[in-house]
């Protein structure tokens, strides 16, 4: 996956990575046209089952549209948010 693969790429220490796979990627059981404001609710569903309230947020490429629409739904949950090539 390619969002584990770069945060495994980067010097991270002391941190944990949540890398959850786009819709349609390596067996999710959400479908490949699902909107950005749905994925985003699906983000924090995850990150309620994961007892994470409050995130660093790193988004690459096509993950740019869900990362922002989850900063907008749920701003008290991001912390800082960095888009790269979006």
């Amino acid at each position: 996956d390619q969002g584990l693969a770069i945060a495994n790429a980067m010097p991270w220490e002391g941190i944990q990575i949540i890398s959850p796979s786009r819709p349609g990627y390596l067996g999710t059981p959400l479908g490949p046209n699902i909107l950005p404001a749905q994925q985003a609710e699906a983000l924090a569903a995850l990150l309620d089952s994961l007892g994470q309230s409050k995130v660093h947020l790193l988004a690459f490429g096509t993950g740019t549209p869900v990362a922002l629409e989850f900063a907008m739904r749920f701003p008290g949950r991001v912390d800082r948010m960095a888009l790269v090539s979006g």
